[in-house]
């Protein structure tokens, strides 16, 4: 009889699958060197120039003296000229007689109902400004009339403005003109420069006698201008106290 491992048949055995190996690690990149910073570049300054040599100080020149030199006098003259050229010639034949004529004429321009401008001006042109006043103080004593008054009551704008102050005597004139760059808000730099800095000292003394308001002139500028100029208050008003030279040689 068959034997016990015969009977039994021998059971094959199954080897188990060989596992997948296990994948090697990639190796790990070398690290690159990181590169070196390039050198900043250096900026060498120029070699300085050499310093100068200090020049010795020159001794400054001798100032000559001031002389004030020798001017005959014949050279010498006080503003304005003497015997200057007029702008209207003055009558050649003037007398009382011609200034009454003058008066009665414009006294007639005047008269009634309408006024005859050019009567006016034919008289107001004929005769020099010294002559005009003997005909102005003829018309107030022939006719008891105020000429200057007939005349801005006859005239208007600025034929009256030209016309009156044809027939104002000097020291009126320039005060009529300070009394308009004072009058109201304000004053006008441009007429008292124009008056006040270009007159003499006689002259400015001319107009401030004929000057009529209630304050004088001087104190009537300086309420004017003192406040914000007060630089400028001073300068007008030495000037119309005389304060300023004659005027020398030219």
């Amino acid at each position: 009889a068959p034997s016990a491992e015969e009977v039994v048949p021998a059971q094959e055995t199954v080897a188990a699958p060989a596992a997948d190996p296990e994948p090697e690690p990639e190796p790990e990149p070398e690290a690159q060197p990181e590169p070196e910073p390039e050198p900043e570049p250096t900026y060498e300054a120029p070699p300085a120039d050499p310093e100068p040599e200090e020049a010795a100080p020159e001794e400054p020149a001798e100032e000559e003296e001031y002389k004030v030199k020798d001017i005959e006098p014949s050279q010498i003259h006080q503003q304005p000229l003497p015997n200057p050229r007029p702008s209207i010639e003055p009558c050649a034949e003037f007398n009382d007689e011609v200034a009454k004529k003058a008066a009665k004429i414009l006294r007639e321009a005047m008269k009634g109902l309408g006024t005859n401008e050019k009567k006016i001006i034919n008289v107001t042109n004929g005769y020099s400004h010294s002559q005009r006043m003997v005909i102005l103080e003829t018309f107030n004593k022939e006719y008891k009339r105020d000429l200057i008054k007939d005349l801005k009551s006859e005239l208007s704008g600025k034929f009256e403005k030209l016309c009156v102050g044809f027939w104002l005597s000097v020291g009126r004139y320039d005060a009529e003109q300070i009394n308009e760059a004072v009058d109201g808000l304000g004053f006008s730099t441009k007429i008292l420069n124009e008056v006040i800095c270009t007159r003499t000292n006689e002259q400015l003394k001319d107009m401030q006698e004929a000057w009529w308001k209630g304050k004088s002139m001087i104190d009537r500028i300086k309420d004017e201008t003192t406040k914000g100029h007060g630089n400028y208050a001073t300068l007008l008003v030495s000037l119309l106290e005389g304060e300023r030279q004659p005027n020398g040689p030219v």
